[in-house]
């Protein structure tokens, strides 16, 4: 009975001291862009660290930067020390993320991550996606844009275009430029303010998006002008636009003043490699040259610089 006795004792004392750090996590609400989930840690994690991402930024990362995923986690994991609840926002509908959690004990030392798969849900519908505009606020340099998708929108793009922009390349290459550019669509209400904008110059806020079925729908455009500056003149700048970025060295320059302008290319250490004429508002480039990053410098025929870009050749 003593030998009984006693094996019991070791083996409950031997189940204590072998037990490691770890966090039961239950998912606890889960939205189109959000999600919510529960930790609880138990009495051997002194503290842990969480992070959410989809598998493939995980693949992505992990041979990036040469690191196991435990690695990443420690990085960058929110730290956390006791039971909690925490939201994720701004995810991607319809996609699963892997919301892990790496426990440490209290000598500082990670135990293996425990993790589990949550999907985002869908959005949009069958019928026409259509994404409202509201522009209010406007001042000489400013205007605060409301872009608000319907409930058949799965994702959207928005943006600004100066009026003789749109009347040079068209709405066509306007919505290729801004689906290129966004690194992400817009998923919910996208409300901003602008900023930057030329003092009595006509704007076209534009949007469009896709339903759930991947159908896009109609582009909305709404016009406005932006005030002209108190007893003084207008001056007349022009952005530009660079398109596809990155590329493979051929690419298209877009402004409304380049008529006799030129496009300088330039390598990151200031040396210059190409300088080329321009002759229309949109030009086709061929910089025949090997991948990298460059900087393009681009002046009007009054040698006035219109503005600055890098461009990445792939």
């Amino acid at each position: 009975m003593k030998k009984i006795i006693l094996s019991l004792v070791l083996c409950a004392s031997a189940a204590i001291i072998f037990a490691q750090p770890s966090v039961t996590l239950t998912s606890v609400n889960v939205t189109e862009t959000s999600f919510e989930i529960s930790f609880e840690p138990n009495e051997q994690c002194a503290y842990y660290k969480v992070l959410a991402m989809t598998y493939a930024e995980i693949e992505q990362w992990t041979q990036m930067m040469q690191v196991p995923v435990e690695e990443l986690i420690s990085q960058w994991g929110e730290r956390l020390t006791t039971s909690d609840t925490f939201e994720w926002t701004d995810m991607v509908p319809a996609t699963t993320y892997k919301v892990m959690a790496l426990p440490y004990g209290t000598d500082s030392v990670a135990a293996p991550y425990n993790y589990i798969d949550v999907t985002t849900l869908s959005l949009g519908g069958s019928d026409t996606s259509v994404i409202a505009i509201e522009v209010s606020q406007i001042t000489e340099s400013s205007a605060y844009v409301v872009c608000t998708p319907n409930d058949q929108t799965s994702l959207f793009y928005d943006g600004l275009v100066t009026d003789s922009l749109l009347d040079a390349i068209g709405i066509d290459s306007v919505c290729t430029i801004l689906r290129e550019n966004l690194l992400t669509p817009f998923y919910s209400t996208d409300a901003w303010l602008w900023q930057g904008l030329i003092p009595a110059t006509d704007y076209h806020a534009i949007a469009f998006g896709q339903n759930g079925d991947s159908i896009w729908g109609d582009t909305t455009i709404v016009s406005f002008a932006t005030l002209a500056p108190s007893g003084i003149a207008a001056v007349s700048t022009s952005p530009i636009v660079v398109y596809p970025m990155p590329n493979n060295g051929t690419f298209t320059l877009v402004s409304d003043d380049l008529q006799g302008g030129t496009a300088l290319i330039f390598s990151t250490t200031g040396q210059l490699l190409r300088s080329l004429s321009l002759n229309n508002r949109s030009n086709h480039i061929e910089t025949n040259l090997p991948s990298g990053s460059y900087v393009l410098k681009v002046t009007n025929h009054r040698g006035v610089e219109l503005g600055s870009r890098v461009i990445v050749i792939q």
